[in-house]
């Protein structure tokens, strides 16, 4: 596969859509995208970069319909509990005094969440974890208006690490104590009965 930097970048943007989406129209797509790129280059530099901007605003909106339109309803559900769930943790950490109180609530709401929806609990980990950062950052940015010593940004990144590393044991242990009822549930020596 000889292609272009930018058919590679479009290529690897397709990656928004789902493996079957891909396995059925990459290599369609891909080709479509170089022709009318090199159609839109001979109109000009204006041209083309109309024409790109078009093709990436309608690559998110298309892989994002798509993948919502395959979610199921615990998916559904659980995205805008996970962003609830990630919000409580940042409040928590804005008006508490301690740090544990911050990481029993990850722990907690990674665990009901990992419980309800086991498979890809590392998704609600990341959803729960990653806006106690951005808050930190958003924070800083709108009170620090002076140049700053150091690297603050990198600091308040770090916080996504110890975030991050809570939640997933919380989802983990949720997912696994799910899947241990579920075990539990199951007679055991499933097969013919004796008549």
């Amino acid at each position: 596969m000889n292609e272009d930097p930018a058919a590679r970048l479009y290529r690897l943007g397709l990656r928004a859509f789902s493996r079957e989406f891909r396995e059925r129209y990459a290599d369609e797509l891909v080709r479509v995208f170089g022709e009318a790129r090199r159609a839109a280059r001979r109109a000009g530099p204006w041209a083309a970069l109309k024409y790109q901007a078009r093709v990436w605003v309608d690559l998110a909106v298309s892989a994002g319909h798509e993948r919502f339109s395959s979610m199921n309803r615990t998916t559904i559900v659980l995205a805008p509990a996970a962003v609830a769930c990630g919000l409580l943790a940042t409040w928590v950490d804005f008006h508490a005094t301690e740090v544990q109180a911050t990481l029993l609530v990850f722990l907690v709401t990674s665990f009901i969440l990992g419980f309800a929806g086991p498979k890809g609990a590392w998704r609600w980990a990341l959803v729960v974890a990653v806006w106690l950062p951005a808050a930190q950052m958003l924070a800083f940015a709108l009170r620090h208006a002076g140049p700053a010593s150091a690297h603050p940004y990198w600091s308040r990144l770090a916080i996504l690490l110890p975030a991050l590393g809570a939640c997933l044991l919380g989802a983990y242990a949720g997912a696994l104590v799910r899947l241990l009822f579920r075990g539990a549930a199951r007679p055991t020596g499933a097969g013919p009965t004796p008549e």
